[in-house]
C-alpha cells in the first residue's frame, strides 16, 4: 500500500487522537496539557509541576472531552499512580523523562498554532497575491495536511 504507516510513538497517537475532538475542546487541551510541560521544564527541581492530581476537577474539565488527553500525558512520561489513596500522574525524574517533556511540548505548541492559524481569517496582507492556500497562517509544514 502506497498510504505510510500511521505512526506508532505514543505520542503521536495521542495526539491524532485529540486531534478527533472539536476544535474549542481540543485547544483547550493543548494549552492545558503545553501549561502542564512548560511548568516543568521551566521550573525542572519543582516537585510540585512533577505531579498531578489525577481526579483534579479543573484538570477533568478541561481534558475530559477530549479522548487521548490523558494518554498524551502518559506519553509525556508521567506515570499513572496511588499516593495516599490518591490516583496522580507524576513525571519521574529521569534523562528519558525530559526528553519525553520537551519534545512534547514542541509537538503541543505547533498543534496550537495550527488550530489558531487556522481558524483566524487569513485577510491577504496587502500587496500580496490574494492566491495563498487559506489557513496556513505562515505555518508551510502543515502546507500538506488535511483536515
Amino acid at each position: 500500500s502506497a498510504a505510510p504507516a500511521p505512526s506508532t510513538d505514543p505520542l503521536d497517537v495521542a495526539l491524532a487522537k485529540m486531534n478527533q475532538a472539536p476544535e474549542r475542546a481540543r485547544l483547550t487541551a493543548f494549552k492545558t496539557l503545553q501549561k502542564v510541560v512548560s511548568n516543568v521544564v521551566d521550573f525542572p527541581l519543582e516537585q510540585k509541576y512533577r505531579k498531578i492530581k489525577r481526579e483534579n476537577p479543573a484538570l477533568v474539565k478541561r481534558l475530559g472531552d477530549v479522548p487521548g488527553s490523558f494518554d498524551c500525558l502518559l506519553a509525556l512520561g508521567f506515570v499513572d499512580r496511588v499516593d495516599n489513596g490518591e490516583r496522580i500522574l507524576e513525571l519521574e525524574a529521569s534523562e528519558q523523562a525530559w526528553n519525553k517533556v520537551v519534545r512534547g511540548k514542541d509537538a503541543l505548541e505547533r498543534a496550537i498554532a495550527q488550530i489558531e492559524s487556522g481558524s483566524r481569517a487569513q485577510p491577504a496582507p496587502a500587496g500580496a497575491p490574494g492566491a495563498g492556500a487559506p489557513g496556513m497562517g505562515g505555518f508551510p509544514m502543515f502546507g500538506g495536511m488535511s483536515g
